[in-house]
């Protein structure tokens, strides 16, 4: 009998990532990627790159908790950076996306599905 191994939670992360930027490019934006780990984990722009947005994608399996800790909140506040939701697998997929503005108070989120 063959044994199953788990995902490991960075492979699961990097594919919600992918995810998140295949559909922002198939909203004809562009994505980008950066080179050192800021806690931004992708940057999306349009193409007169008039605006730059630094996300940060976020993987649920269910919608329960789709929320930060107080630390978390501290070390986004004020950084503009979107957080961004996958929620579910597929095809059974959600993805959200929230700005953290600041502790305890993050703008409506949207449901691009």
């Amino acid at each position: 009998m063959k044994k199953t191994t788990k995902n490991p939670t960075g492979l699961i992360g990097r594919a919600k990532e992918f995810r998140v930027a295949a559909h922002l490019i198939e909203h004809n934006l562009y994505v980008f990627y950066p080179l050192v780990d800021t806690g931004v984990d992708l940057v999306v722009t349009s193409s007169d790159s008039r605006l730059f947005v630094p996300l940060q994608v976020r993987y649920r399996q269910k919608a329960v908790g789709l929320s930060l800790t107080k630390t978390e909140a501290k070390r986004f506040e004020g950084r503009g950076i979107f957080l961004v939701y996958v929620v579910g697998e597929p095809p059974h997929e959600d993805i959200w996306y929230t700005l953290c503005a600041r502790i305890g108070l993050d703008t409506p989120a949207y449901n691009s599905m």
